[in-house]
């Protein structure tokens, strides 16, 4: 049996918060036991489960911590954490966090357009993803880290039992840590279709050089998403490598030797640092190996 469909122990929660999303969204009148139950709220004794508390307007659940650094970490211009309330709610206020800070208007004649430092259609993927498919049993908040070029965003827990991480990279196979909670999400329209949320994120990233990373540990998982102005910071003989590799080029090193009249020692040696800094990713083993761009 999944996390969310366990019995929670509690028996008087409050859906003040949920009511008016599904309101808004579904077009509901009110909130009964009927909806509750089609939601997927109670065990079959009918008892809530810990998907009910989870949504609930307070729970004892670990949330999201927020931290917005400035030029280092040690540089804390302002935190919030979200706990103890709707998941719901930590998701709506982790978006006017992420708005205040990664969107501007400008105005052009006499139209306001908006701009983004962080494409929204990503980080809500990300964001939900995070929600979503956390571990809910694990004493942790979600982790969200807003840096001037970047945001972190890290879940507890790793992959679903059975998932590989090719698998989850690319989107081919979905399995809900948390069936119930994704459910709802996706009827609210909070994600598109499940197992598409890395499809959609990288998405977000065409046309842009930088793209985002995936970090895929035993016991949690952290999305990079970079922002639209974010530059490589890499040396002159290393930006040689990724101009060769641009557009979608994937090459071995000898052939990017030719390309760039390095010997094979230099571009085996500049490979392995632009892998390090994440820029560049290896496809394959020994002698068939060929890079990429992330």
């Amino acid at each position: 049996m999944f996390y969310d469909q366990l019995a929670c122990g509690e028996s008087d929660l409050g859906f003040t918060y949920l009511e008016k999303k599904l309101q808004n969204v579904l077009k509901i009148s009110a909130l009964d036991n009927d909806i509750l139950r089609s939601l997927g709220f109670y065990t079959k004794d009918m008892k809530y489960n810990n998907a009910a508390a989870i949504f609930a307007d307070r729970n004892s659940f670990f949330g999201v911590d927020i931290v917005r650094f400035g030029e280092t970490i040690n540089e804390i211009l302002d935190r919030e954490t979200l706990s103890n309330n709707s998941l719901l709610e930590q998701y709506d206020k982790a978006l006017e966090i992420y708005s205040k800070h990664y969107q501007y208007e400008v105005i052009d004649g006499v139209v306001r357009i908006k701009r983004e430092l962080v494409p929204e259609a990503a980080f809500r993927e990300a964001l939900a993803n995070a929600l979503v498919h956390r571990d809910f049993d694990v004493n942790a908040h979600i982790r969200i880290a807003m840096f001037k070029h970047k945001i972190e965003i890290s879940s507890p827990g790793g992959l679903p039992l059975g998932v590989t991480q090719d698998e989850y990279l690319n989107g081919t196979i979905s399995v809900l840590k948390n069936p119930i909670i994704g459910n709802l999400f996706f009827r609210l329209g909070l994600i598109e279709a499940l197992g598409t949320g890395i499809r959609r994120i990288n998405e977000a990233y065409r046309g842009y050089d930088i793209k985002p990373n995936y970090q895929i540990f035993d016991n949690s998982i952290t999305i990079e998403l970079p922002t639209t102005t974010a530059a490589y910071e890499v040396t002159s003989d290393e930006s040689e490598i990724l101009n060769v590799l641009k557009g979608g080029a994937i090459l071995s090193s000898s052939e990017i030797a030719v390309r760039t009249s390095f010997s094979k020692s230099k571009v085996l040696r500049l490979i392995k640092d632009l892998t390090d800094k994440n820029y560049v990713s290896a496809l394959g083993k020994g002698r068939s190996t060929k890079y990429k761009l992330r």
